[in-house]
């Protein structure tokens, strides 16, 4: 098995490889929740929803013959309320884009986030993720 992981201003995404199979993972960027709503007081739906949906069809269309899946966003229990229940909104969004597999989350006791921002993934966590996404995937 191979695995890419792509990184750039605007998207994230890892491609597995297993034999001539091939699955794309999109990972969208938790902050683009928050940087709508913070900067425009807008909803997730003005921007950050359609922005996923057109990196959902552009990945259909270079991986024509791969699943594309996309996980469900995770947030630490740790941050604000509100900021979990836009998180939580936008993750629901997903489930709204055709023609990607959307990979249920990981058990909570599995999530853990580092203290200091309560954002980023601990190593375990990532490690959890990926295994939980190959088997998923698989």
């Amino acid at each position: 098995m191979s695995l890419w992981l792509y990184i750039n201003s605007v998207y994230y995404f890892i491609i597995f490889m297993n034999g001539k199979s091939i699955s794309l993972v999109l990972l969208p960027c938790v902050n683009d929740c928050w940087l709508e709503t913070a900067s425009t007081n807008h909803e997730p739906g003005v921007t950050t929803i359609p922005n996923w949906r057109g990196m959902a069809v552009r990945a259909g269309k270079c991986f024509a013959h791969s699943i594309v899946a996309i996980p469900e966003i995770y947030c630490s229990d740790r941050l604000p309320m509100v900021e979990q229940e836009q998180i939580m909104s936008t993750s629901k969004s997903l489930l709204d884009i055709r023609g990607i597999v959307v990979i249920p989350k990981l058990e909570e006791s599995s999530f853990e986030t580092n203290v200091s921002d309560n954002i980023h993934w601990t190593p375990e966590t990532a490690n959890n993720m990926l295994t939980h996404w190959l088997d998923h995937l698989n």
